[in-house]
């Protein structure tokens, strides 16, 4: 008969009421004003039974009950209010051919008719209760078939987390028998962002959302996904992809070429086999490899300086001297379970994105000034 309760941001108690069945509404629940069944309802729990709000759209009106704020619903199994704006969304379960989505405006006119059961999302039915081209009927803003295997939806929640800030706004819902998750925006006018969210929010490790009967927010606005199997589901940004790519511009060095960085091994913490190396020196030059958070391109000496520290973390050198090889080539380790081989405040952890440079004594010109190669930009991971 039902599937949820609210407080909207009036502080009244919403209740989600379905039709009471059986297949097609045959007592015509939804339209009859003197049933609770078939209806969104109204409390207010602050003030004596039975709870009755005086400004509920039907208080005085003998064709209805006086909780009833809104009717000709078939079973809102999920709902939902907007946080920032105070609209509500509901998930109403079809019959046998559609699914919906209902909008309600914060504000908007109470008492209003969702159709059911002449039309079944914008589906004429057919059955008697009302016309279903009476043009007061309030039609869905989203709607689906049961094609695919689709056959109840799950309402669900708007994102007002600060994790995803793209998805500000976006409404996420599911369907129980398919298991398939959408998400959408909607401006009051036009839907937008359109998507299936299925393989995007397909956990790790073989795992399968299945069975979606709920959608929840914590007190950040974070959105989780809740299954018939007791597990619950957090939307989650995507886990970064670890790995590195060199960026800025080196200038040719005495050897006659820039002085290039690369890197080696993999950024995975766990495995502890990272490394940096320079190429395209000449050997025996002595250099020393430096990393900071931040990126820059500044002249300086007879190159660019590529990297740079901040307020929260300054630049870090790596503790040994390097000398270039006879192939004019320096490499070196670095290792995360030992943070003490770096000069300063140095340690690596996953997450964390880094920018390495090698800095050297260049002998332009007969003169021993510093020159730098191009730079690497590094993310770490688990």
């Amino acid at each position: 008969n039902g599937g949820c309760l609210r407080f909207g941001p009036d502080g009244k108690l919403y209740v989600g009421m379905g039709d009471g069945g059986s297949g097609n509404d045959p007592n015509g629940r939804a339209q009859n004003g003197n049933s609770l069944l078939g209806k969104m309802l109204r409390y207010d729990v602050d003030i004596a039974m039975p709870f009755i709000p005086a400004d509920n759209p039907f208080v005085g009106n003998a064709a209805f009950l006086d909780e009833i704020w809104q009717y000709g619903m078939r079973n809102p199994w999920r709902f939902t209010f907007d946080r920032d704006t105070g609209d509500m969304w509901i998930g109403d379960v079809g019959q046998g051919q559609r699914e919906e989505i209902d909008f309600i405006p914060a504000g908007a006119v109470a008492g209003q008719n969702f159709g059911w059961r002449c039309k079944e999302g914008t589906r004429c039915t057919g059955l008697s209760g009302c016309s279903c081209t009476d043009g007061t009927l309030i039609d869905p803003i989203q709607e689906y078939t049961h094609s695919g295997g689709n056959c109840s939806i799950t309402g669900g929640m708007i994102y007002r987390g600060s994790a995803i800030p793209s998805l500000d706004g976006t409404y996420f819902y599911a369907d129980y028998c398919s298991n398939t998750i959408w998400s959408m925006k909607y401006d009051g006018t036009t839907v937008t962002d359109f998507m299936n969210r299925t393989a995007e929010l397909d956990p790790p490790v073989g795992a399968n959302i299945t069975g979606i009967t709920a959608f929840g927010e914590d007190f950040d606005g974070e959105v989780y996904i809740c299954t018939q199997s007791g597990r619950v589901y957090k939307i989650i940004p995507q886990p970064p992809q670890c790995g590195y790519t060199t960026y800025c511009q080196a200038t040719a060095s005495a050897s006659g070429v820039p002085v290039t960085i690369f890197g080696n091994g993999t950024t995975e913490i766990s495995t502890n086999n990272f490394g940096v190396g320079a190429g395209g020196l000449v050997p025996g030059t002595f250099g020393l490899f430096f990393y900071g958070p931040d990126q820059t391109a500044l002249t300086s000496g007879y190159g660019n300086l590529c990297i740079n520290g901040n307020a929260a973390m300054p630049l870090i050198r790596l503790q040994t001297i390097n000398q270039s090889d006879v192939f004019g080539s320096v490499f070196q380790a670095i290792d995360f379970t030992n943070p003490q081989q770096m000069m300063g405040p140095g340690a690596i952890n996953a997450g964390d994105t880094l920018n390495f440079q090698f800095w050297f004594r260049d002998t332009q010109n007969g003169m021993a000034g510093w020159n730098y190669s191009n730079a690497l930009n590094a993310l770490f991971c688990l």
